[in-house]
């Protein structure tokens, strides 16, 4: 059964990405026809109240990966589009595709900066986390060239390291 909840504050968007933390869905990034988005807003469950939090300090994007882990929040990738490349921007023309990687801490309402993604820039890639091991892993999207990828990564938390992996069959 669907309960309706507090609306969203932050305005509507796509390509936006969101990770649970304890009790609070956090929704960030994105974009829409006339704005791009580095904004991070919290839902707290138990409240049904959102909350606007510090800004994303990587900048504007969409299709950034995201994935909850040990109570911190993990992001990668994505794009912030050129001025032409969405179709109700014009056509396709490219934009800067980011291959950083960050964690969050709600408890601070912090981001670090952590050992950029090796593997190249993307966006609508997967992340997921196993939460019996101690890493995080990564791979798939579109690359900056247009091309559909199949990589997938391993990022090892207590070594801040990267591995490939085999790709994604």
């Amino acid at each position: 059964m669907w309960v309706k909840k507090a609306n969203y504050a932050g305005g509507n968007r796509q390509g936006a990405c969101g990770v649970s933390i304890g009790n609070t869905g956090y929704f960030m990034t994105g974009l829409k026809v006339d704005s791009d988005y580095c904004d991070v807003w919290g839902w707290n469950q138990t409240l049904n109240v959102w909350t606007k939090k510090d800004s994303f300090p990587g900048g504007v994007r969409m299709g950034a990966a995201t994935a909850s882990f040990h109570g911190y929040g993990y992001l990668s990738g994505g794009e912030h589009a050129s001025n032409c490349y969405l179709p109700f921007r014009g056509g396709v023309c490219g934009g800067v595709f980011y291959s950083d990687f960050w964690r969050y801490s709600a408890d601070s309402d912090s981001w670090t900066k952590l050992t950029n993604f090796p593997g190249g820039g993307r966006e609508f890639a997967v992340m997921v986390a196993d939460p019996l091991d101690t890493a995080i892993y990564y791979g798939t999207g579109n690359g900056s060239s247009f091309v559909y990828l199949s990589d997938w990564w391993m990022y090892k938390i207590s070594t801040a390291t990267w591995t490939q992996l085999t790709d994604f069959p």
